[in-house]
């Protein structure tokens, strides 16, 4: 984030650079005589601490328990306050959780400030402290104590100050990975969709190529059953004519029996020849049914011609016997 955003590099630069009171601290510290008494200087410590509250004790944390100690301990001289690793400070032990430690992520022989044996007064003195006894020298423990509680005082203003801004990005950090693993599973669940679409199209394309085909066997037998019609219609025509046939031989028969008186032996004689010239034309006429049925069943197999006839019509769009005279 931005300085505009944190305004933490304001605060840097407002806390941590040396204010104008402990530079006159530190000339005021020159001008004066040498040092007051031990007892006076550890008066004024103790004063200074129990005004600003600043004795809390730091907690390490040892195996299973947690100890309280002193953050640092004063050792009265020429250099004022240092730190002091050796000193047996009195330790109060306490009851704590088992905290499970993750995996150090410091390349290999490195510790880290947060490991468990990080050693934090050797690396104070190695790293930290060269350099910086110029700022010690002809100043009182009372100035140095007044510097520590503000720097301490001031790095907590800045550190609560970041972490509002801090929470904000964890914050955000955590919108981001809710969202990042909402947007997986949508994509997840588009290539499903995609996969169903496509298994969709191409069921669609299968039922279309049989709706097709069936589409072409419809037209096929409409237009067998249109033959079959037309062959029914010429059945129909040539029953007809047989009956219109029938008709005039009847008649014939008619006028034979009126000649009957005229010529009885003769009567006997067409009598005979009529009754050959009927048989034949029922042979006849049942020759041409079963011929004809015997067609039908070539161009359409699946038609039924039980119902058809040649002593058969058609009646209110039935095929019905020949009614009887």
């Amino acid at each position: 984030m931005s300085a505009e955003v944190t305004g933490l590099p304001d605060l840097f630069q407002t806390f941590l650079c040396r204010s104008d009171d402990e530079e006159g601290n530190e000339k005021s510290a020159a001008g004066k005589p040498a040092a007051p008494p031990e007892d006076k200087v550890a008066s004024e410590q103790g004063a200074a601490v129990d005004e600003t509250g600043t004795s809390a004790q730091g907690a390490a944390i040892e195996g299973d328990k947690a100890v309280h100690a002193s953050p640092f301990r004063e050792v009265i001289g020429t250099g004022g306050s240092t730190s002091n690793p050796d000193a047996d400070d009195e330790v109060e032990e306490v009851p704590s959780f088992k905290r499970k430690r993750k995996a150090s992520s410091s390349p290999e022989g490195v510790l880290t400030v947060m490991e468990r044996n990080f050693d934090a007064g050797n690396f104070i003195d190695s790293q930290l402290i060269p350099g910086t006894e110029e700022y010690f020298h002809e100043s009182s423990l009372a100035g140095q104590a007044r510097w520590m509680y503000r720097t301490l005082l001031r790095g907590a203003v800045i550190a609560r100050k970041a972490e509002f801004e801090l929470s904000g990005m964890e914050s955000l950090r955590r919108r981001l990975e809710s969202a990042g693993k909402a947007n997986n599973e949508l994509k997840s669940e588009v290539e499903t969709l995609r996969e169903q679409l496509t298994q969709s199209e191409e069921k669609l394309d299968a039922a279309e190529k049989k709706a097709t085909a069936a589409e072409k066997k419809a037209t096929t037998a409409e237009k067998k059953l249109e033959e079959s019609d037309a062959t029914v219609s010429r059945l129909v025509k040539r029953e007809m004519a047989l009956e219109s046939q029938v008709g005039t031989a009847q008649k014939r028969v008619a006028e034979i029996e009126k000649e009957k008186q005229i010529a009885e032996a003769e009567l006997a004689t067409w009598k005979a020849k009529y009754k050959d010239v009927v048989k034949q034309g029922k042979g006849a006429i049942l020759a041409t049914e079963e011929a004809l049925k015997a067609q039908v069943k070539i161009v359409a197999p699946e038609f039924d011609t039980s119902a058809i006839g040649v002593l058969k019509v058609i009646k209110d769009g039935k095929i019905v016997d020949v009614p009887k005279k």
